[in-house]
């Protein structure tokens, strides 16, 4: 089955992310985008870039799984897996839920959710 739109615009952030690609990350965040985690919450584009600018490169390499999805109107559920290797080789993995919101193609909000102490 073919992803329907809104989920194809959240599994080609995360694939941008995965692959370290900042400016492409930030082509799917709409200028005014909110996004929220755990200890922290991110209004507008710039901010959002600031927090990737920081993050980009913690890991040597990353990948993102949808596990289950849900969608209603604009928003979709993500249920993912996140396996990754740390510089140092150590692997792991984790798993989390991000509730997007999708208008014209772009995020306008995203909640993530999921347990730091994984990461």
């Amino acid at each position: 089955m073919t992803p329907s739109p809104r989920l194809q615009t959240a599994l080609s952030y995360w694939a941008a992310e995965a692959r370290g690609d900042l400016p492409t990350v930030l082509m799917h965040f709409a200028e005014d985008a909110r996004f929220t985690a755990p200890g922290f919450a991110l209004n507008g584009r710039a901010e959002i870039a600031g927090f990737y600018q920081k993050i980009m490169g913690s890991y040597a390499a990353m990948r993102i799984e949808s596990l289950r999805t849900v969608e209603h109107g604009d928003d979709v559920a993500v249920e993912f897996g996140f396996h990754f290797t740390r510089h140092g080789g150590a692997t792991g993995y984790a798993e989390g839920c991000n509730v997007f919101t999708i208008r014209d193609g772009c995020i306008v909000r995203l909640r993530a959710y999921f347990n730091p102490a994984d990461y």
